[in-house]
C-alpha cells in the first residue's frame, strides 16, 4: 500500500521533527517493520521482540517507528492509540535507555499530533499503566466531555466496541498517512 505524505501544514504547528520518514502503513494482516532502523533508539531493539497477545487481541495493527510498534485500540467509543516500544523484556520506562527513552517522549509527541488531527479531541490522556499487560506500552486517548467515561478513566468503563472492518481500515490509513508525513 502506498502512503500519499500531506504537507506539514496540515498539523498544528511545526514542532515535530521532520527527517526522513520514520513511519508508514502496514498491509491488512501482515505486520512489517517501516521507516528508518538506524540510530540510537534502535539499538536497544533486537529480533526477540514479540507483541504481548492481550495487546494484539485488543489492537489493529497500524505500524512501526524508530522505537515503537503503533497499534488501533480496536474500540470506537474512544480514538485510541498503543504506542509499544520494540524493547524485549521492557516492562518500566525506567527500563529504557536515555536514547530510547526520548524515543518514546518524541513518538508519544507524533501519536497526540495523530489523535488531534484525526479526532479534534478537547482533551487527549497519556498513559503507560501496566498492571493488566506487564509489557511497556503507552496510550494515547483521544477524550471529549461527551463521551461515555468523562471525566472518569477509560479502563473499564463498559464494553469494548470494536470497529467493523470498514472503519478500523479507513483510520488505520488516514492514522499512516499522518504518521508518514511526521
Amino acid at each position: 500500500m502506498r502512503i500519499a505524505p500531506l504537507s506539514s501544514n496540515n498539523w498544528p504547528d511545526d514542532t515535530l521533527p521532520r527527517a526522513e520518514s520514520r513511519f508508514a502503513a502496514i498491509d491488512p494482516g501482515s505486520p512489517v517493520l517501516f521507516g528508518s532502523s538506524t540510530g540510537k533508539a534502535a539499538s536497544a531493539m533486537t529480533p526477540a521482540f514479540t507483541l504481548d497477545p492481550r495487546l494484539a487481541e485488543s489492537t489493529r495493527p497500524i505500524g512501526d517507528l524508530a522505537l515503537c510498534q503503533v497499534l488501533l485500540h480496536d474500540d470506537s467509543r474512544f480514538p485510541w492509540l498503543v504506542l509499544v516500544p520494540r524493547v524485549p523484556g521492557a516492562s518500566e520506562l525506567t527500563d529504557l535507555d536515555r536514547a530510547s527513552a526520548a524515543a518514546l517522549i518524541d513518538e508519544i509527541r507524533i501519536a497526540v499530533r495523530v489523535i488531534e488531527e484525526i479526532a479534534k479531541p478537547d482533551k487527549i490522556n497519556v498513559g503507560a499503566l501496566g498492571n493488566i499487560v506487564a509489557q511497556l506500552h503507552v496510550h494515547v486517548v483521544g477524550r471529549f466531555r461527551s463521551d461515555p467515561a468523562w471525566p472518569s478513566p477509560v479502563w473499564g468503563h463498559g464494553e469494548r466496541r470494536p470497529y467493523p472492518d470498514h472503519a478500523a481500515q479507513a483510520l488505520i490509513d488516514r492514522a499512516a498517512a499522518l504518521f508518514a508525513a511526521a
